[in-house]
């Protein structure tokens, strides 16, 4: 559940840079018509590239340091 949050409050700090200007606006026009425009208000899934890959690095951040958390839980301590 952590991680839905992320991944929108991610996506909205991307939209709010786009708006002010910071980050460039790539729209992707095949995925305009898949993904809704309440989709955009409620879990800032915005059909730009910018927007898209803000939320899939976070979201291989998280997976990744899972994964790396869990493999030296379970490696051997060297004294």
């Amino acid at each position: 559940m952590l991680g839905l949050v992320m991944l929108v409050m991610v996506g909205e700090q991307a939209q709010e840079m786009q708006l002010a200007s910071w980050l460039p606006t790539t729209p992707i026009a095949g995925l305009a018509r898949f993904i809704p425009d309440w989709m955009g208000l409620w879990f800032a899934r915005v059909p730009t590239a910018e927007t898209l890959a803000a939320q899939a690095v976070a979201a291989a951040l998280v997976v990744g340091s899972y994964y790396l958390a869990r493999e030296q839980a379970s490696a051997p301590v060297v004294s």
